[in-house]
């Protein structure tokens, strides 16, 4: 018994000691992971990011992630600005007919741009402000920084409510069934029992959705929206066009049924917020952004809006996130590299990632800052405010820091000689 004992104690130390030891690196490298994009470079040429002690602040369970989704949602639109001139854009859209912003006054929120994919964070936002609270970036609609309705991408994004997807339209649309034509992540999954299989791209959604199902159907599915997940609907425009909205749920649906069992729907009801194409005065601020909204299950059903959520939503637990940084230069090889090598990868979306070389005197001598919106960053992709061919001969620090709405995470550091 006592040699049995032995040989077992003997073979668990043997495991943990493999589990705990680095692998030993492929022949040929330096026991780097390259960046794939960048191939495999030489073994001089790379070394991995440093170990660093986990810097997430994550919630405990999914109602947290839901209650940080919907912060971040009310932080953009609480961003104060002010409109550096007259921004007419009724005649650049369909849906944007009263978008107006004059000049000087003071908005809340930030502003309503269409073509942005998939729109811009608080912070990038805040670096097209002046020192006045003037916005200073570009005013053509094209270029406009802001967001549309569909700004809960970012929000989702941040609080954690989606994980293991992209955000961009590249990557999902914002309905369901519309995901399946061009073979798309199923990252939003419908509520309920309702049949949207008839969903078309050009129809509206109280032709192809609501009109093939009976209403207690629709409202039973209502009642199963949650904070945090969304309505959406496809409607035609005056013009005869079809556009869509989507609304973000604030708190889970207040459901009141008869006494048969069924739900009365003009009792039961949703709280919502949007960002809307519209310029609305609220408490004496201005603001695309309404927050806090009530509507029936009545009005749900004739607007032509369905209930849906993320498939993150559906977990039961929340999942930790798993940054790695891989492929930067070694730091006797930094200064001859010719050009910033890295590559950084995480399961949920990185809002900003910051590069900075510093002197031996702790001066900035060069700096980086970009808004990925993305799972990874390829750094070969960007480029320093001095490139570090330029820098005058000197010892510096390299540092790379990448943030996610959990917090930020030092992926390389080193000194290097030049």
């Amino acid at each position: 018994m006592k040699k049995t004992l032995l040989l077992l104690l003997a073979f668990a130390l043997i495991a943990a000691i493999a589990a705990c030891t680095p692998a030993e690196p492929a022949p040929g490298t330096d026991g780097s992971t390259p960046s794939a994009e960048e191939g495999s470079p030489a073994p001089e040429q790379t070394t991995a990011a440093p170990i660093e002690e986990n810097p997430f602040i994550v919630p405990a369970d999914m109602d947290g992630i839901r209650k940080k989704t919907i912060e971040y949602f009310d932080a953009m639109s609480a961003v104060k600005w002010i409109a550096p001139e007259r921004m007419d854009y009724t005649d650049d859209c369909p849906w944007t007919t009263k978008l107006i912003y004059e000049k000087g006054r003071t908005y809340y929120g930030l502003p309503y741009s269409t073509y942005l994919d998939p729109g811009v964070g608080l912070s990038e936002f805040e670096t097209y402000l002046d020192a006045k609270g003037v916005y200073t970036g570009p005013t053509e609609y094209r270029q406009l920084i802001g967001g549309d309705c569909g700004s809960m991408r970012r929000a989702w994004a941040w609080g954690g409510a989606i994980c293991g997807f992209g955000m961009t339209f590249d990557d999902w649309e914002m309905f369901v069934y519309e995901n399946t034509y061009d073979n798309k992540q199923p990252v939003l999954v419908k509520l309920g029992e309702y049949d949207d299989s008839h969903f078309a791209k050009n129809t509206t959604t109280n032709e192809c959705v609501i009109a093939h199902n009976d209403a207690d159907v629709m409202y039973e599915s209502y009642a199963l929206l949650k904070s945090c997940d969304l309505i959406g609907a496809r409607f035609k425009l005056s013009g005869g066009s079809v556009a869509q909205h989507v609304r973000m749920l604030v708190e889970d649906a207040t459901v009141m049924r008869l006494g048969n069992g069924k739900i009365a729907p003009a009792k039961s009801y949703i709280v919502f917020s949007e960002q809307t194409s519209t310029v609305h005065t609220v408490d004496g601020k201005q603001s695309t952004w309404l927050l806090n909204q009530q509507i029936s299950f009545t009005d749900l059903l004739k607007d032509g809006y369905i209930p849906m959520s993320t498939v993150t939503l559906q977990q039961s637990e929340v999942t930790q996130p798993e940054m790695e940084g891989s492929g930067f230069s070694k730091p006797e090889n930094f200064a001859s590299s010719p050009m910033l090598k890295g590559t950084i990868k995480c399961n949920y979306n990185i809002f900003e990632t910051e590069v900075t070389i510093t002197d031996k005197d702790g001066n900035v001598a060069s700096h980086m800052k970009i808004y990925p919106y993305s799972m990874k960053v390829i750094l070969s992709e960007h480029a320093l405010s001095t490139p570090v061919k330029e820098l005058p001969s000197g010892d510096y620090h390299f540092k790379v820091t990448a943030t996610i709405g959990f917090g930020t995470k030092t992926v390389a550091e080193f000194d290097f000689t030049k």
